[in-house]
């Protein structure tokens, strides 16, 4: 389901203030949200060795991960709160009528 589903783990980590440890299809949106929030760490499937080197990365730097956290709550708060949600869904159905009514 790559490329069409996010998965809503993340964001509910993100949330949380959690870093983030994705192992999975580089080309999903996943990657892309932790590499443009610097909340996480990506993982390719298979990549053991890089997966190693993360989980021991992450056991030796807890403020790091505390960094990572901190930016996942931020870009969850800027980005995929209900509040902007509830904005979004606001703009779209004003255009609407706006487009409707002529």
């Amino acid at each position: 389901m790559g490329g069409l589903m996010v998965p809503s783990k993340i964001y509910g980590i993100a949330a949380a203030g959690r870093p983030m440890l994705y192992i999975g299809d580089e080309d999903s949106e996943v990657p892309g949200i932790i590499a443009a929030a610097d909340c996480g760490m990506n993982i390719k499937v298979g990549a053991v060795a890089d997966l190693v080197r993360a989980i021991l990365m992450m056991q030796a730097n807890p403020e790091r991960l505390e960094e990572m956290g901190r930016k996942g709550r931020k870009t969850f708060d800027e980005r995929y709160s209900s509040r902007r949600a509830y904005r979004q869904w606001e703009e779209v159905i004003t255009l609407s009528l706006r487009e409707r009514v002529g």
